[in-house]
């Protein structure tokens, strides 16, 4: 993960079932994660070591890889799903320093997935080909295709959208084949041409 969690969040990061309680998967592991003020942390430094030397580095890197292609294409339903446009019903013309978000924020579940799904693709490279293969036009491309504004509103909604776009398009443009991996560069050529907006 690239930033700490919701509890909200987690659900759709691990694709927990829809009647499990995300808090109740937390206790379970107790030993090694809390919740404060609804975001799930390690409950100590020692305890993401203990994680790092005695899990991630006993995965196979295409696991690694599987794992960064679960989260992305659980990001993406995610998010074709529960996007709509005008999110949060502002009168036209509003300003961001005016803007209160609802309660229940409707984007809570899906900050995450707006802000990072890309970076979970990105992360992928030549050796991950058979993995590239699960992210079709229904998946990535479809989704830019159906909900491309609909996601730049909610990343604007959330003061996020140059991280969530930003970022992408510097990938693609680095020199090097397997820099940015197979998937980034179309997914930043996609967005530097159909964005028409400056990212600012």
């Amino acid at each position: 993960m690239y930033r700490l969690l919701s509890l909200s969040e987690l659900v759709i990061a691990v694709g927990l079932p829809a009647k499990v309680n995300p808090r109740t998967i937390v206790d379970r592991y107790g030993s090694f994660l809390i919740t404060k003020d609804e975001t799930v942390y390690h409950i100590h430094q020692s305890a993401k070591d203990y994680l790092g030397d005695n899990y991630t580095t006993r995965l196979q890197p295409a696991r690694v890889a599987k794992g960064h292609v679960d989260i992305g294409i659980r990001a993406i339903d995610a998010m074709s799903s529960m996007l709509r446009r005008n999110m949060y019903n502002l009168d036209l013309g509003f300003k961001p320093e005016n803007m209160t978000p609802p309660d229940p924020d409707p984007l809570a579940p899906i900050r995450y997935s707006c802000v990072f799904w890309a970076d979970h693709l990105c992360s992928l490279n030549s050796e991950n080909s058979r993995l590239l293969g699960e992210l079709t036009d229904d998946g990535v491309f479809g989704f830019l295709k159906g909900c491309f504004l609909r996601w730049l509103e909610s990343l604007s909604l959330m003061g996020k959208l140059s991280n969530g776009m930003r970022d992408v398009i510097a990938e693609a443009s680095r020199d090097g084949a397997d820099v940015c991996g197979p998937l980034c560069r179309p997914i930043g050529q996609y967005l530097h041409h159909g964005s028409r907006c400056p990212l600012t």
